[in-house]
């Protein structure tokens, strides 16, 4: 009798066991692994008619290592339903992120010809310490320009976080922000 007994109450201290390490194991890949996809379906819109600066903070929380980059949109335009920029624009795109994580960083102006599509337009990368100690990463295209005619320069922002880093738990629930500038000036 003591025997069966001893069998059963070992028996449900295994499972129980068993249960809370598939627990614990499920809860850090949970974290880990989010329903993120590879396809960015934030847009970013910045509307140029004078001379000036833009800021929008993006903050990449569900970015999971992938074999895909993850694509961000941003439009760069001189029209704003009938609104219409008066003079030409001339201005750049400057990308600051954290280093939280392994990133790389890539732009590709969508609407351009086919080189400016097939070329990363930053040219300008840049480390630097803020004042809270944090390292940066700081990013700057060359000058474009907006013409008197209604345009829109529309860019692919293409972030890739190696996927050889799945295994690496160390940059589970850590976040990436973004602060994607731009400053624009009018041309005379």
């Amino acid at each position: 009798m003591k025997t069966k007994e001893h069998k059963k109450n070992r028996l449900i201290l295994i499972m129980i066991c068993i249960w809370i390490l598939l627990t614990i194991i499920g809860a850090a890949i949970a974290k880990y692994i989010s329903s993120g996809l590879s396809e960015g379906k934030v847009d970013i819109a910045y509307y140029v008619f004078d001379a000036g600066i833009q800021s929008q903070n993006l903050t990449l929380d569900t970015i999971v290592p992938s074999s895909q980059p993850y694509k961000y949109k941003i439009l760069v335009t001189n029209t704003l339903n009938e609104k219409k920029a008066e003079t030409a624009i001339e201005y750049y795109l400057e990308i600051e992120a954290t280093t939280n994580l392994p990133l790389s960083y890539k732009i590709y102006l969508e609407s351009g010809n086919k080189d400016d599509r097939n070329t990363n337009q930053f040219e300008v990368y840049d480390v630097y310490t803020g004042d809270d100690g944090v390292y940066y990463k700081k990013m700057k295209t060359g000058i474009k320009q907006l013409g008197l005619e209604e345009q829109e320069d529309v860019y692919v922002l293409k972030i890739e976080f190696p996927e050889e880093n799945k295994v690496n738990l160390e940059y589970a629930d850590i976040l990436e922000m973004l602060k994607i500038t731009i400053e624009s000036k009018q041309k005379i």
